[in-house]
């Protein structure tokens, strides 16, 4: 109480020290990262290696085997999964806890290095990758032009892309769609038979002749310069004048007397669009460090600067996807809910201490504990995410509950007749160390979950450490500011009953005094009939758990909530070609253009979202109204909009499938393996477990991943 009495005496220093946290709250408020979830240490590493045209046998055989085999050497390796699909290799090596990831990512990627030489010539290169649930696409750009497909693929490509790059925090840019320039070399197969040669031959000649070399420098007591032979090919005529044999009479055979050169593109691999109209796609990933947001805003800056500088060509950029529009949407949320609380915390001490200056004192320590917390989240390393921000919103109305305890058994003793500094002492004092035991059980309970390890403890440590520190910055506040505050600004206010404000005051007193007199009556009647409130407790507690245990409240571990967007899959017979499921696309996007709630689609026609290349399929991005304009949830409609397409398009399997938390689909919340050495058995008992799946309502749209693949 020493202290307690220095600071009622210098609320000075109280004041200061306040300042300071404040201060330093809103510093690191400026640094705090925002992202959508905090970093959560999977403990996972991906390798993803892409192999045109291959079956999924021929990549189990040729690329997934080895891989597994490479990266099977790596210390602390809890288990490693495989899938091996058309084109498309994807191993997960997931390790035990307390290994470092980054390190273990390293060493795969040298093991996988030193094993490139033996996978297949056309395998593009393997990406080692540790997965992290924020190393998902924050932005997806739609690009239009009124130029050439080639062109404007060009442009985005060669000028566009390099400017994202460029933006601090970019992590890797990906194009999907388009037309891709190609000099195409087509070969006749019967002038090529008459000169005995092969079409490897030709190749290699090429590549070999397509090269720069280095070819000394020349020096003099002056300076010395550096000789470069160029041979890269500048224009067709370069490709056709190769000289790819020599005949025995001297004379030569160039690419132009086996072969016809011209200028054409690459085959489609993929297709994409925006409200119907054919553009590139564009995919923005940002570094795991870095701020979403800022990098969002960024990027945009950039799309404004590119727009101008090509508005001749006519190019227009959509944002078919941000993913910081839903963390700003969530801390517009928190700040909305600092407000409403700051309001009706004055309207409740208003009209229960009859004092605005009162309601003034109990409202400072709402901003101050937040604020003062923004500094401990940044020394701990914390950011601005879904997480963090749910526990500001809930630690709101925690921030409040000393300080009113605090002012309102001051008020108390006022009433008392006591002056404003000893009703002040005795005030605290008396419920002092109550609410410090209070304080310290929220504590207690929380703070463990910050040391917890797993995705649990990434999910949830930053969510307690929030809610522990608030908790005990506000029972600072309690104790030291608002008592200094009462002192000096504080005041016992009579209400006078004879006005309109006065009489609803006194009709509130008089409704609370009445509630509490009935609560005293109920607690006396309990105390006096102890087994049957004890019967009825336990009643109770047991119905409530029952609710759980029947699934009548279901479980997950997050909601997605409500994001106003889902995916619309198509899926075709597996010999389909991209014309065919691109046909398909373009009908049902006819058919989505006519629905009202609907307001973009962003189709890809040919990719899946891992990257793989399945010409057979395609998805659309679907994004209806907000939620204050329409009377159905996203679920619900995309629910609707499925059974709408089945009824219209028979070419193809409908299905839709929510956004989840993470910016992806949310297709497949469980996920059954069937393992063994012989493929057939697999795919049969694996068929067997679909057929009593499908007899089964509890469930959406089953599937069989292996059957889906292609042979």
């Amino acid at each position: 109480m020493k202290l307690l009495n220095l600071l009622i005496k210098r609320p000075t220093i109280v004041v200061v020290i306040f300042i300071l946290f404040v201060g330093a709250g809103l510093l690191s408020l400026g640094r705090l990262s925002q992202e959508l979830f905090p970093h959560i240490d999977m403990l996972l590493i991906t390798v993803a290696t892409i192999y045109p045209g291959a079956s999924p046998e021929e990549v189990e055989s040729s690329v997934s085997k080895k891989i597994e085999d490479a990266v099977s050497s790596l210390e602390n390796i809890d288990e490693i999964t495989s899938m091996s699909m058309e084109g498309f290799s994807y191993i997960v090596v997931q390790f035990k806890d307390g290994t470092d990831v980054n390190v273990s990512a390293q060493n795969a990627q040298r093991k996988v290095t030193a094993i490139r030489s033996e996978l297949p010539m056309t395998v593009r290169e393997p990406s080692v990758d540790v997965f992290d649930v924020n190393d998902q696409p924050i932005m997806k750009l739609s690009v239009t032009g009124n130029i050439g497909e080639a062109a404007l693929y060009d442009i985005v490509k060669n000028d566009i892309s390099p400017l994202f790059e460029q933006v601090q925090g970019v992590a890797r840019i990906s194009l999907i769609g388009g037309h891709e320039r190609e000099i195409q070399v087509d070969i006749d197969e019967q002038r090529l038979a008459a000169y005995s040669m092969t079409i490897s031959d030709v190749v290699a000649i090429l590549n070999y002749s397509n090269m720069d070399y280095p070819a000394g420098k020349i020096t003099d007591d002056e300076k010395q310069v550096f000789i470069r032979l160029s041979g890269k090919f500048q224009s067709i005529a370069d490709i056709e004048n190769v000289i790819v044999k020599t005949l025995l009479g001297g004379s030569v055979v160039k690419v132009s007397d086996i072969a016809h050169v011209y200028d054409g593109q690459k085959d489609v691999e993929a297709i994409t669009r925006y409200n119907g109209t054919n553009s590139i796609g564009i995919v923005i990933q940002k570094q795991l460090d870095a701020n979403a947001v800022k990098v969002s805003k960024e990027i945009s800056e950039v799309i404004r600067r590119a727009e101008a500088k090509y508005q001749a060509d006519g190019l227009l950029f959509q944002i078919a996807y941000n993913s910081s529009d839903f963390t700003i949407e969530a801390t517009n949320s928190v700040v909305k809910d600092l407000f409403m609380a700051i309001l009706f915390v004055a309207l409740a001490m208003l009209l229960c201490l009859h004092c605005i200056r009162n309601a003034l004192i109990v409202m400072v320590s709402i901003p101050v504990s937040l604020i003062s917390t923004f500094a401990f989240m940044y020394l701990a390393g914390a950011t601005l995410n879904l997480m963090t921000l749910m526990a500001l919103s809930l630690v709101i109305g925690i921030l409040v509950d000393d300080s009113i305890i605090v002012i309102e058994n001051i008020h108390r003793h006022l009433e008392m007749g006591k002056t404003k500094v000893q009703a002040t002492l005795d005030g605290v004092r008396e419920i002092g160390g109550s609410i410090i035991t209070l304080t310290l059980v929220l504590v207690v309970v929380f703070l463990p979950m910050a040391f917890l390890s797993g995705m649990v403890g990434g999910f949830f440590g930053q969510f307690s450490l929030v809610v522990a520190v608030a908790a005990l910055i506000s029972l600072l506040v309690s104790l030291t500011i608002i008592p200094s505050l009462t002192v000096r600004f504080g005041k016992l206010e009579i209400v006078n009953t004879n006005t309109a404000v006065g009489k609803f005051v006194k009709w509130i007193e008089e409704s609370l005094d009445a509630f509490g007199f009935k609560m005293r009556n109920l607690l006396k009647w309990s105390l006096n009939h102890k087994l049957i409130t004890l019967g009825a407790t336990t009643f109770l507690f047991i119905c409530s758990i029952s609710l759980l245990a029947v699934g009548i409240i279901g479980t997950e571990f997050i909601d997605a909530g409500d994001r106003g967007e889902f995916y619309v899959r198509l899926k075709m017979p597996k010999d389909a070609t991209i014309e065919q499921t691109n046909f398909v696309s373009l009908q049902a996007e006819e058919l989505l253009k006519g629905q009202p709630l609907i307001t973009s689609l962003f189709t890809n026609v040919g990719v899946e979202e891992n990257g793989s290349i399945e010409s057979n399929q395609a998805e659309i991005n679907v994004k209806i109204v907000d939620y204050d304009k329409r009377n159905v949830s996203d679920k619900e409609y995309a629910r609707q909009i499925k059974l709408f397409l089945q009824q219209h398009i028979i070419e193809a399997e409908v299905t839709t499938v929510p956004v989840s938390l993470f910016g992806g689909s949310d297709d497949a919340p469980i996920e059954m393996y069937v393992m063994g050495d012989n493929m057939d058995e697999i795919l049969s008992t694996s068929s067997l477990i679909m057929d009593s799946l499908k007899k089964d309502t509890g469930h959406i749209g089953p599937e069989n991943i292996g059957r889906s693949r292609k042979p």
